[in-house]
């Protein structure tokens, strides 16, 4: 049910419907989204007059109170209960950033190298029939965990990292990584995150006993192909359930993380909250990390254009509340983008701000005739738009498709020995 209140009355918590302005004219990427951040509200104080809420999806106006104190967003555990029901009583924190981005990538590099071995190797024993190590992928685990909570954004830099040729071991470690942003962003203890880590990273070991021709095919898949490759699920429970020491928690994200919430996937039809959290988890991280990476048979997205697919399948593939939890999670811009601003000026988005979602950092690596510029990469915090002192030429004006004008996003978003592999 949507409420018509004025704009100044707007607070994080509600839930924001419509505007008295088109979407197209603001910086926001989706339409219809719960206020997170005090930018957000200032640009639209600064903008409309009034807005509309669904005081179903979101908190009402006298249900809401003031800031909290560290001006930032309001976190799931602070909701109204019909939106966090999939939580179940779990205990949730709320956690805060650690060390700076900069401080970060240089820790992770060891982190992720340590991991790719590992994934490889585990991936060549599965399709072996060796016992996996578990308390490898337990190291590994705790090592990403542990990073993610000091600050995520730099190991989600990592997810931009794609090697075709490796594809399935790089995904699943890609998965874990992402599943672990996802349940910090949700308030989940350090041993939750883990749970959903060693599930992101095991979720697709079955892959390891399906022919390599049908993973890379050049083609779409034959429905009996497709067939063949379902059965990776089972596989891959099989080979969790044969190794010691593997939380029956963590087996969920891969037995159930192709169920879709209206009932449509595989390999049981389980249909909306029957599939469990960490099943949904795994769904709403695989299919996100599959579509923003290129594959034989069709190109990558670019991540915004790939959570607004997400939203789109909202109550048919994903679970409404935790695909939007998600979305809030990698950001209204999330990391890696590509931007062009309204002075003509292309960019890559290297960090978002959890607190103020329409200040990124950016790297500014087009000028305004779309060439490379020779000197410098220029590296600019971005103003909110509400901001008089704001460059108003570096204002966001559009999210560019991935690949275009030929950028690559790891070049500007890994240190230099990485972003080359």
């Amino acid at each position: 049910m949507n409420k018509k209140i004025d704009a100044h009355d707007l607070v994080p918590g509600m839930y924001l419907a419509e505007l008295d302005r088109p979407w197209r004219e603001t910086p926001f990427p989706f339409q219809r989204f719960e206020i997170q951040a005090y930018d957000e509200i200032e640009w639209i104080k600064h903008n409309c007059k009034y807005v509309y809420i669904d005081v179903v999806l979101g908190d009402d106006v006298k249900s809401t109170g003031g800031p909290n104190d560290g001006m930032g967003p309001v976190i799931v555990a602070e909701q109204k209960d019909h939106r966090v029901h999939i939580l179940g009583n779990a205990p949730l924190v709320q956690h805060h950033d650690q060390t700076t981005f900069e401080e970060e990538i240089n820790t992770t590099q060891e982190i992720d190298l340590k991991a790719r071995d590992l994934v490889s190797t585990m991936m060549e024993d599965a399709r072996l029939g060796k016992t996996l190590d578990a308390s490898g992928a337990k190291d590994v685990v705790t090592g990403l965990t542990e990073s993610v909570l000091r600050n995520p954004d730099a190991l989600v830099c990592w997810t931009h990292l794609k090697d075709k040729d490796n594809y399935t071991a790089l995904h699943c470690l890609r998965v874990s990584i992402l599943a672990l942003a996802f349940g910090r962003h949700l308030g989940f203890e350090e041993e939750q995150l883990n749970i959903v880590g060693i599930g992101g990273l095991m979720g697709d070991i079955g892959m390891a006993k399906i022919p390599s021709e049908i993973l890379n095919k050049p083609a779409s898949l034959t429905p009996q192909e497709y067939e063949i490759v379902k059965n990776h699920v089972p596989y891959g429970v099989d080979t969790m359930r044969g190794t010691k020491g593997i939380p029956e928690e963590a087996i969920e994200v891969v037995q159930f993380h192709h169920e879709w919430y209206n009932g449509s996937g595989y390999m049981k039809g389980l249909k909306g909250d029957a599939i469990g959290l960490y099943g949904l988890m795994g769904g709403i991280t695989d299919w996100y990390d599959a579509v923003t990476s290129e594959r034989p048979h069709r190109r990558a997205v670019a991540p915004t254009q790939a959570l607004t697919r997400m939203y789109e399948q909202r109550n048919r593939i994903f679970h409404p509340t935790l695909v939007e939890k998600y979305i809030e999670c990698m950001g209204i811009y999330p990391i890696g983008s590509v931007v062009e601003f309204r002075s003509g000026e292309v960019g890559v988005i290297l960090t978002g701000d959890r607190a103020q979602r329409l200040r990124p950092k950016v790297a500014v690596v087009l000028n305004s005739e779309k060439k490379r510029y020779l000197s410098s990469t220029k590296i600019v915090e971005l103003g909110g738009g509400s901001d008089d002192t704001a460059p108003k030429a570096l204002e966001i004006k559009r999210v560019l498709p991935a690949g275009a004008y030929g950028i690559n996003p790891t070049e500007y978003l890994l240190p230099g020995d990485f972003s080359a592999r």
